[in-house]
């Protein structure tokens, strides 16, 4: 008998984006609003599911921008999956979405920043609004449930590492810090 090595996946639910950044492996596609349909995101789950997976990882472009992602990510919860979305944040912004996707079964947001102010953050993606949207997305889902950040280093941001790492610290809840401690 081998030994199942599967343990994540990651589940690209379409292309389509609120940002336009720079260095998106999305930008071939245009960031075209085409979604995958629900009964094949839960084929898919299911299949890796009972392949052994343990994690779905929701990708996109902009994953929370498919129309019905708390219903994908209710069905991965229900079939015992961990569910994490990866995002750049931004619809996060609002409260009640956040309590949604979190009471539906979301285990985690992991949100993108890319840089230590709006004048970085907000070039690298091209969008004027993201950097406070996402700022607001993290402490919103830090305070219902659980996130963590991630940031795509470039020859633009590349100094400001260390202070993208602190900001993402201070605007964590004191509960998610005592976690990454």
């Amino acid at each position: 008998m081998v030994d199942n090595q599967l343990s994540t996946f990651w589940l690209v639910l379409g292309y389509a984006c609120n940002n336009r950044c720079k260095d998106c492996y999305a930008l071939p596609c245009d960031f075209d609003a085409v979604w995958m349909d629900v009964g094949y995101a839960k084929e898919v789950m299911r299949t890796m599911k009972e392949g052994g997976a343990k994690t779905c990882l929701l990708i996109g472009g902009e994953p929370t921008l498919h129309p019905h992602s708390d219903k994908i990510i209710s069905f991965g919860a229900e079939l015992g999956l961990v569910v994490v979305i990866v995002s750049n944040g931004r619809r996060f912004k609002n409260t009640d979405y956040v309590k949604k996707v979190f009471d539906n079964g979301l285990d985690r947001a992991v949100i993108s920043i890319n840089g230590k102010d709006a004048i970085t953050h907000n070039s690298l993606t091209n969008s004027p609004q993201s950097f406070q949207e996402t700022i607001s997305g993290i402490e919103n889902c830090s305070e219902i449930g659980k996130a963590s950040s991630l940031t795509t280093i470039c020859k633009i941001n590349a100094t400001q590492v260390i202070d993208i790492i602190k900001l993402s610290y201070r605007k964590l809840s004191s509960q998610m810090r005592q976690f990454l401690l």
